[in-house]
């Protein structure tokens, strides 16, 4: 997601990127297709997909299938429950999704959050300022459903975008389009509510897995080959690239076979079907994981990481990956203790381990300047900034090693299909 700072409006209040930030933030999402609602219990669950971060708020699915967010407010993203107040410290339940309908993943942006429901509807609240909501009108305090033509089984948020892969393997993106992000071979600098249809992916190519940044998308093939578009800047889409790229291109050699993508603010993380982790893009902070003077790079490059990776979530200039072993390690910014190394410093060009993790991590996502994971046991623990409370941990001090939210739990006990 561009620098999540790098293009901030000027808002009357008073992030996941991603970054979804998401700057964007923004989360990883595997496509899950479930086009009939019914709950049945099983054995083994996936944990996974269930918490995102935005700028500088963090939502969740708690273990019963309610909705819970904390952090900022100011444009609703915490939905209806505390529709007046600025802030939350701790978490507060969203208004449930209609017709008991049940979220199965959730993804996030700079201002706003989506959900996947099992029955294959989106629905997204908080700041609709380009669209991001997916209709018409300004920010929204309850879910609201995006239409789309047919049930949609994963979705990707970041920045002031939203995407989702449809069951007949189609994409639909909405919002902002300023650099191309909706990725259908336009510009524009107009709200676009409206789902439009992401252009040039070959019919060989069946997105296994797609992940918004601030400015750019990224989506990983079946096959493992990684396609990015949206905004060209320091090398974000694995190309050297003049312009905005409008649709879809495929990035230079992974070096491997990709299995998941991470999109954040300036840079691009892939974990490789090898366990192996490679990034491109910006490396100001050492967001690429490369201590080097180059600050930039187009080429995707491996990180030196203590061990094989499960998963990796880019941050707005910091990156964390998921260890094989359960263990996380980040590196680039730190100047609020977003890697959790315990204190805070310039950057960290290596990766290094995050205190207060004690215990088998089994997800990890990275927004604009804190991040969250989740235990094994399904207890949720974050770390970095928490100047609006978006640890969840009831103050707004910053915390520079991992800290757990009390009486959270998002370890589902049932699947549905």
């Amino acid at each position: 997601m561009g620098d999540f700072h790098e293009e901030r409006r000027t808002r009357s209040r008073g992030r996941g990127v991603f970054l979804g930030i998401v700057l964007v933030t923004c989360a990883l999402v595997s496509p899950v297709s479930m086009p009939v609602q019914a709950t049945v219990t099983v054995s083994a669950v996936d944990p996974t997909g269930r918490i995102a971060v935005g700028e500088k708020h963090t939502c969740a699915i708690r273990n019963d299938n309610t909705i819970w967010c904390w952090g900022d407010n100011n444009y609703s993203q915490l939905g209806s429950a505390i529709v007046s107040t600025p802030e939350s410290d701790v978490p507060v339940q969203l208004s449930a999704l209609p017709s008991g309908r049940v979220p199965s993943r959730i993804s996030a942006g700079m201002y706003h959050t989506c959900v996947l429901a099992t029955d294959g509807t989106v629905w997204c609240w908080g700041e609709n300022g380009y669209g991001s909501i997916g209709v018409d009108g300004g920010n929204q305090t309850n879910p609201a459903q995006v239409v789309l033509a047919s049930s949609a089984v994963a979705i990707a948020v970041g920045g002031f975008n939203s995407c989702a892969v449809l069951a007949d393997n189609s994409v639909k993106c909405w919002g902002r389009n300023n650099f191309g992000q909706l990725g259908n071979g336009t510009t524009n600098t107009v709200a676009n509510p409206t789902p439009v249809t992401v252009s040039n992916i070959p019919g060989s190519f069946s997105v296994d897995q797609l992940e918004v940044g601030l400015y750019h998308a990224c989506a990983i093939s079946t096959t493992g080959g990684a396609w990015c578009w949206g905004y060209h800047l320091n090398g974000r889409l694995g190309i050297t690239a003049g312009s905005s790229v409008l649709q879809p291109t495929a990035t230079s050699p992974l070096g491997g076979t990709g299995r998941t993508v991470s999109a954040g603010g300036l840079h691009t993380c892939v974990v490789l079907t090898n366990d192996t982790v490679t990034c491109f893009g910006r490396n100001n902070r050492g967001q690429l994981g490369q201590n080097t003077t180059t600050t930039e790079n187009a080429t995707p490059t491996a990180v030196a990481l203590s061990a094989s990776a499960s998963a990796v979530s880019a941050g707005n200039e910091f990156t964390c990956a998921l260890l094989t072993t359960g263990a996380v390690e980040c590196f680039g910014a730190n100047g609020v203790g977003q890697l959790g190394a315990g204190t805070t410093s310039t950057s960290r060009y290596a990766p290094g381990a995050v205190s207060g993790l004690s215990g088998t991590v089994v997800d990890i996502v990275a927004g604009t300047t804190h991040a969250c994971a989740v235990m094994s046991t399904g207890e949720v623990r974050c770390w970095g900034e928490n100047a609006t409370g978006e640890l969840g941990v009831g103050n707004t001090d910053p915390s520079y090693s991992a800290v757990a939210i009390a009486s959270l739990n998002i370890m589902p006990t049932t699947t549905t299909t």
